[in-house]
């Protein structure tokens, strides 16, 4: 019986995977994928470049997060130090000082919920980059069932330059 139950399980698990995979259309969807763009551009992007006091409160009470080198899923806690040691220290030890977000490409996963690619520019005084490649990108899902835009995961993407 606990076969079957696992089974069961993991059979649920990839189907909501591969549902999860197919995007979303119509007017809600394009309403939907419209709003979540101008939240990251406008308000994720903003608050980061200009280092919001509240900018960790667009990321939800969870989040799973990907790096090259790991994948785990993080209480809000846990996240800041994390991010904070992983990035944010190495790129202000290189002297960090222009942060830009260079282009976005979204995706819709359901109906609150968006995929996000963003690519980064990260520069010093003189206009060396301070990240792990020339444009790093950041992939990112969205969530807006609580009303709200927030981060449920982030994944680190390969360099592309």
């Amino acid at each position: 019986m606990m076969v079957k139950q696992a089974n069961l399980f993991h059979s649920s698990i990839a189907a909501m995977c591969i549902a999860a995979a197919i995007p979303v259309t119509g007017a809600h969807a394009e309403n939907t994928e419209d709003t979540a763009k101008k939240w990251f551009k406008e308000t994720y992007a903003v608050d980061y470049i200009n280092g919001a006091e509240n900018f960790w409160d667009h990321y939800a009470d969870n989040v799973y997060f990907v790096t090259p080198d790991s994948a785990h899923v993080y209480a809000k806690d846990n996240l800041v130090p994390f991010l904070t040691k992983a990035y944010l220290d190495i790129w202000t030890a290189n002297g960090l000082s222009k942060i830009e977000l260079l282009k976005t490409k979204s995706t819709v996963l359901g109906d609150n919920t968006i995929g996000i690619s963003g690519t980064w520019r990260l520069e010093n005084d003189a206009g060396e980059t301070v990240a792990h490649c020339k444009k790093p990108k950041f992939n990112y899902i969205l969530d807006n069932t609580s009303g709200v835009w927030k981060i449920i995961a982030e994944f680190q993407a390969p360099c592309s330059d």
